[in-house]
């Protein structure tokens, strides 16, 4: 599997994770982890080092999502961060 297939398998867990967020802060790494082994079940087989790339991004863009997402709206002109359709929004942020 290429680079470009683990930015996607990335894209769906995120897209997920943004779709149903953690209750709570103790499950944030338990639903990080189940959305990307889920899209990581529907991908391709892929090589450990592209698997540690995804997951590498997901955790990234987690991490600084609340500096990503300032970034976003100051840079979006007339446009809410929230109000992005969600995949571009979390396309954007992963960028």
């Amino acid at each position: 599997m290429s680079r470009r297939q683990a930015r996607e398998v990335a894209l769906q867990a995120l897209f997920q994770l943004d779709l149903n967020p953690a209750e709570t802060a103790a499950q944030e790494e338990m639903q990080e982890t189940l959305a990307l082994d889920t899209a990581l079940g529907e991908a391709e087989a892929m090589s450990a080092h592209d698997r540690a790339f995804a997951a590498q991004l997901v955790h990234g863009t987690r991490a600084n999502v609340e500096t990503i997402d300032a970034q976003i709206a100051a840079n979006s002109r007339e446009w809410k961060v929230e109000r992005m359709a969600a995949v571009d929004r979390n396309l954007t942020r992963m960028a």
